[in-house]
């Protein structure tokens, strides 16, 4: 058996019952999340946490991975709450100026 697919551990995605799509999502928000989301990166102060939680637009998902047949943010969306059901993913909203963001 390969031992990682985009850099995570195949045993893991079996564990977390994660298939190959959830593993290239996952490798696109890490890569995002380190490179062109410094703009949309907020620290969780609340609880003195020093978190760092970045947000992300559904449709630029779906257009950077247009290879994953998810048509529609719901899709995505979906995705996204299976991660933060499994513990991987946390998520966190907060109220700004221009409206809430999650």
């Amino acid at each position: 058996m390969k031992y990682s697919i985009f850099q995570y551990s195949q045993e893991k995605l079996l564990e977390y019952n994660l298939d190959v799509i959830d593993a290239l999502i996952l490798s696109w928000f890490s890569d995002f999340f380190v490179g062109s989301m410094e703009k949309r990166i907020f620290k969780d102060e609340s609880n003195n946490t020093g978190k760092l939680f970045g947000w992300v637009k559904l449709s630029k998902v779906m257009e950077d991975l247009p290879c994953i047949g998810i048509n529609s943010e719901k899709g995505i969306k979906r995705r996204f709450d299976n991660f933060v059901e499994k513990g991987i993913l946390e998520r966190k909203s907060l109220i700004t100026q221009n409206g809430k963001k999650t």
